[in-house]
């Protein structure tokens, strides 16, 4: 505002009567109190929807961090009761040493039970590190397929004339 406006508009509530300077006052100071309590309403109303979300995205966060961490200690447990069934070294089987196994190997329920767990709840990167896992399981089952397949211990296709063990030795080296 200008001088001109302020001079003009203090002279005009000056000449006003008492009662009405009062009451222009009144109503000034309501109109004021009116929408400050409305920016103060609007303005703590959007801070809390802020504050809500920003808690129930951390909350989300937490529980999925929770599951994946008890899904990631499973999985630890489960590899280390696969390290603990298998011999030290794996490449020497009980099939290419003919001892006998120390236990029976994991369950395919406990198998398919801890990938969906891991396919729910893990990372890419643990996911990605599983099915690596997988592939190299794979390989080995299908060595030791082949060692039973030529031993004749075979439960499927067993030949008719079975590999002797130093014949298998001589097709290692």
């Amino acid at each position: 505002m200008n001088s001109t406006v302020t001079t003009s508009l203090v002279s005009w509530v000056a000449s006003l009567n008492a009662q009405v300077q009062g009451a222009a006052v009144s109503a000034t100071a309501t109109l004021v109190g009116v929408w400050g309590t409305a920016f103060v309403a609007v303005a703590g109303f959007r801070q809390a929807r802020r504050l809500s979300e920003t808690n129930l995205i951390g909350h989300r966060q937490q529980i999925v961090s929770e599951r994946r961490f008890v899904v990631y200690e499973d999985a630890v447990k489960y590899l280390l009761k696969l390290a603990r069934l298998r011999p030290e070294n794996y490449n020497f089987w009980p099939e290419m040493s003919d001892y006998p196994p120390a236990e029976t190997e994991i369950t395919g329920e406990e198998h398919v039970d801890m990938e969906a767990r891991l396919v729910a709840w893990a990372s890419p990167e643990i996911r990605a590190l599983w099915k690596e896992m997988e592939e190299a399981d794979h390989v080995a089952d299908v060595a030791r397929d082949t060692v039973h397949f030529l031993k004749g211990r075979a439960a499927y296709g067993v030949p008719r004339d079975p590999v002797s063990a130093e014949e298998i030795a001589a097709r290692e080296s």
